[in-house]
């Protein structure tokens, strides 16, 4: 749920988005600190990952970058 917030809030950022902006997302995961299974961590990176990408393609043409930085684990 909270991925589809973030997407939410990118999309409504983007279209006021000034030209040559930045939008950085900042996360966090406590997965790695309770599981020794580091595929939690994976799993819920790889999607953000994406949205920032897509973001990036969105407001590209406008000079703008994405970035998503999600503290992990390690």
């Amino acid at each position: 749920m909270r991925k589809v917030a973030i997407v939410y809030k990118d999309k409504q950022t983007a279209k006021t988005h000034k030209d040559n902006g930045k939008i950085i997302n900042i996360g966090r995961s406590f997965l790695g600190a309770f599981t020794d299974d580091d595929s939690l961590y994976v799993g819920f990176k790889a999607p953000l990952e994406q949205f920032a990408i897509a973001l990036a393609k969105e407001i590209g043409s406008r000079g703008g970058h994405s970035q998503f930085s999600l503290l992990g684990p390690h």
